[in-house]
This record gives C-alpha cells, structure tokens and sequence, in this order.
C-alpha cells in the first residue's frame, strides 16, 4: 500500500530531515532523485 500526507508549511530543517529519512528508506539517492522529480512535476501540473 502507500501511504501520503499534504504538508502545508515546512521550515528547512525539517524539509532536511525528511529528505534524508525517505533517502534512507529507499536505500538510494538516485531513487530518491527520480522520486523527487516525479513528485515536483506531478504538483507542478497540478494533478
């Protein structure tokens, strides 16, 4: 399953956190990066 959440406001040590937790769980920065792109042109192109 997946699992999502709307996040209105994040300050930058948070938004640091965040990144770096989902990094670790994906085991990959390049898989990260790719999932980072696909999520900014998803909101983007407002879907």
């Amino acid at each position: 399953g997946h699992v999502g959440f709307e996040c209105m406001h994040m300050d930058l040590d948070s938004a640091t956190h965040l990144r770096r937790l989902v990094e670790l769980n994906l085991g990959s920065e390049t898989l990260l990066e790719r999932e980072l792109a696909e999520l900014i042109k998803t909101v983007a192109s407002g879907e």
